[in-house]
């Protein structure tokens, strides 16, 4: 008769040793996926190697340095490995809040984009990458694939909008795609009907809709059209080329549907599809043909006019500052910084949720010069501190990289 764990942990006790014994206790329980005993397994082992009580708790503070450096050291260690082997094994809600402590997140998003997406786990997965931020654009995905447009620019809007730019632009990438090839094959299919031939299927949206006006007769569409605002509306923080090209012609597509599907937009895109539309051509700058020069000025001038006739306005700001950042216009970005955010934020080093912050335009652009008069004047004690360390900083570097 084969001896049950019990019997073997007190064979090995007497005949190894209480490491010994501990040892294959854990390969036991890795065997039997029973990780969070492990966990307590595993503090028992380093414990009994740091020569501390196992019956009774001490806090690290309570510990002296070295001791209690090995003791946090290698419950972290106890932490990634138990976290590992719950998500790989698929547990990702237990795994990540074991991997949360140890705050290696290169290594839990691999884990994660490593796990196998079931019907079981895919909520899951979702919430650790989405909720925990651990990796948005992996979640969003699912959730586009799982759940459809509507589920997710639901999603969008309620936890990513806050998010900063960086890590919107994932997630806004895969809807404008995952919109542009629905509607894009519904009107190809809208085609082949009408004029019973089937286009060739590399035809973009613009070339299929392109002198085609019946698409648009009445009250014509081809998507869902609070959908395809919602997407252009997202479109605006892209800034890769292909994808804000699908973006142009989402919302030259929108700019031909009736009237009634032009929904009001927020300043400084009140007109939903024209003022985006000019904004995203900027954006994509000398593409396909387009004149970079012209339309980045016709973009330009729209936000000036916006901004002189809104002027307590803090979104027209603040597209303003995000525009001339992205057209590489560094002085006139900063200059509108100050001019615009500065005044009625002046604690705000780090201001709106799509401006680029004060100090990342110093950073990117340099203009030590403009700014710190500026701040000197207004009193900002802790911005001029800033900005005088991140010159130092820069100057220090130039010096040790010539």
């Amino acid at each position: 008769m084969p001896m049950t764990p019990f019997e073997k942990f007190d064979a090995s006790c007497q005949a190894s040793g209480l490491p010994a014994a501990l040892d294959e206790l854990a390969d036991y329980l890795i065997e039997q996926e029973r990780f969070h005993e492990l966990f307590e397994v595993r503090k028992l082992q380093l414990r009994e190697q740091l020569g501390l009580p196992i019956d009774r708790w001490q806090s690290i503070d309570d510990l002296p340095d070295e001791q209690g450096q090995k003791l946090e050291s290698g419950l972290l260690d106890i932490c990634r490995e138990v976290g590992t082997r719950l998500m790989e094994s698929g547990d990702v809600i237990s795994g990540w809040q074991y991997m949360e402590p140890v705050g290696d997140k290169q290594a839990a998003r691999q884990l994660l984009a490593q796990t196998p997406v079931t019907d079981e786990n895919v909520e899951a997965i979702i919430q650790i990458a989405i909720g925990h931020g651990l990796d948005p654009e992996l979640g969003f995905g699912l959730v586009l694939d799982r759940f459809g447009t509507c589920s997710s620019i639901t999603t969008y809007e309620s936890q990513l909008a806050g998010q900063l730019v960086e890590v919107r632009r994932g997630p806004a990438r895969l809807l404008v795609q995952h919109v542009y090839e629905e509607l894009r094959s519904r009107v190809r299919d809208a085609v082949a009907e009408h004029e019973q031939n089937e286009p060739d299927d590399s035809l973009s949206l613009h070339d299929l809709s392109d002198g085609r006006d019946w698409l648009f007769e009445g009250l014509s569409h081809h998507i869902d059209t609070t959908h395809l605002a919602s997407t252009v509306r997202i479109a605006r923080i892209l800034d890769d080329h292909p994808t804000l090209e699908l973006a142009v012609e989402l919302a030259e597509y929108g700019q031909k549907l009736h009237e009634d599907f032009h929904y009001a937009g927020e300043l400084p895109f009140a007109r939903i599809y024209d003022d985006t539309l000019a904004f995203l051509r900027a954006l994509k700058g000398d593409n396909a043909g387009d004149n970079a020069g012209d339309n980045a000025e016709e973009a330009v001038g729209r936000f000036e006019h916006q901004v002189a006739d809104h002027p307590d306005n803090q979104d027209c700001a603040a597209w303003s500052v995000y525009l001339l950042d992205q057209l590489g216009r560094g002085e006139a970005a900063t200059q509108a910084w100050l001019d615009l955010l500065h005044e009625s934020e002046p604690d705000a080093l780090l201001t709106t949720d799509v401006a680029p912050s004060l100090l990342t335009l110093v950073s990117r652009y340099g203009e030590f010069d403009m700014v710190k008069p500026t701040l000197l004047e207004r009193g900002d004690l802790l911005g001029y501190a800033t900005v005088v360390a991140i010159e130092q900083q820069s100057t220090q570097s130039s010096i040790e990289n010539p």
